[in-house]
């Protein structure tokens, strides 16, 4: 039980590496082609959702341990970031569709998902001085 509250925090650390390397592809265009700046994006969505699932399951299997967890801003927090991914998501995905809309929409694009970067950012800090609490 000793290493089970460490897999989440480092499956997310993981995705989140991930979400700042398709970050400075799409800020710099450093090595950025479109279907690599997507499918980057997609394996980022998809590892911090896959995170947030288990972040759950872990709760919950160490509270029927007896160990109590208290994550409630976290998790909030934690659903807010993916409700960020779903806009952004769709944007990029708006952006394929019509490609006339991509200067208006890549700016927005472009702002929430650094947004969602800050937030899983202090979402990072925030598990670890936690953690360092068990």
């Amino acid at each position: 039980m000793k290493v089970l509250p460490y897999f989440h925090p480092f499956w997310q650390s993981i995705a989140f590496c991930t979400g700042v390397y398709n970050a400075f592809m799409g800020i710099t265009r450093k090595g950025f082609t479109l279907t690599r700046h997507r499918n980057v994006g997609l394996v980022y969505y998809l590892m911090t959702c896959i995170g947030l699932a288990g972040g759950s399951v872990i709760t919950e299997v160490l509270e029927s341990k007896g160990i109590r967890i208290e994550m409630g801003i976290h998790l909030m927090i934690g659903i807010t970031i993916v409700i960020l991914f779903i806009i952004a998501g769709t944007l990029g995905f708006l952006m394929l569709a019509d490609p006339a809309k991509i200067v208006k929409l890549r700016p927005i694009h472009k702002w929430i998902n650094l947004t969602s970067l800050v937030l899983f950012f202090f979402q990072g800090l925030y598990g670890y001085f936690y953690l360092a609490t068990l």
